[in-house]
């Protein structure tokens, strides 16, 4: 399991455990699956490839396509792929070694609205100088739900009797006022949360709820990396 610093926003906080939350669905019995990595496509089939054969006629392409079958190498096709290794390719799918990563900020109707050189994140989740606190800032669990799109959701874990009550006293209060609490990083809470070394920003936000027995709770971590700004 690991572990992730957290804060109160009062100047308590703790070294609890985090860990990726899936809701129990029961199932029936079925038999085992197997997974597999295929080949689907390859370059000399796939779409831009067809496209500059038929000299981006789209007329010629449906043609061709109706005559055989050029978008299938029964050669490759359907094969098992082994151990895969990353490369990267420029758009004549010629190989290169110095590659410049950008960092491309969207608005929400898909316009780029800022370019900027990518910087290697470092991980924030356990500073215990500097914990992902709560900022004070509250949002109704029916509101935030409406206005933003969770890619990540985490449950903490206590660790011994001392994290138990620390964690449970953060889900009452969140579970009393039906409420999620915006987090972060930073002395303010206004930062990024960043899970792993150059791993992706995300804005935070925590929910609890409080069982029926008054001593069972479920303290979750909600992430999102989209920005909504301007919805």
């Amino acid at each position: 399991m690991k572990l992730i610093s957290i804060g109160d926003g009062r100047g308590k906080n703790a070294m609890v455990g985090i860990a990726p939350f899936y809701r129990k669905i029961e199932k029936e019995e079925t038999s085992t699956a197997i997974s597999h990595r295929i080949v689907k496509t390859t370059l000399k089939t796939s779409i831009s490839a067809l496209e500059e054969k038929s000299q981006h006629e789209v007329d010629q392409l449906f043609e061709n396509l109706i005559k055989g079958d050029p978008e299938i190498d029964l050669k490759e096709e359907g094969r098992f792929t082994g151990k895969l290794h990353y490369t990267w390719t420029n758009e004549k799918n010629e190989l290169v070694s110095d590659v410049r990563f950008k960092e491309e900020i969207f608005y929400s109707d898909g316009n780029l609205r800022e370019q900027r050189a990518f910087n290697t994140s470092e991980a924030n989740i356990q500073n215990e100088t500097l914990p992902i606190r709560w900022t004070g800032v509250t949002i109704p669990v029916y509101e935030a739900m409406r206005r933003y799109i969770f890619t990540h959701t985490y449950q903490l874990f206590h660790t011994n009797g001392l994290t138990y009550s620390f964690l449970f006293e953060l889900a009452k209060q969140l579970h009393e006022k039906k409420e999620m609490m915006f987090i972060g990083g930073g002395a303010g809470g206004s930062d990024p949360i960043v899970l792993m070394k150059g791993g992706k920003k995300y804005r935070g936000f925590m929910s609890g709820e409080i069982a029926y027995d008054n001593t069972s709770y479920q303290l979750l971590i909600h992430l999102t990396d989209i920005d909504l700004e301007d919805y």
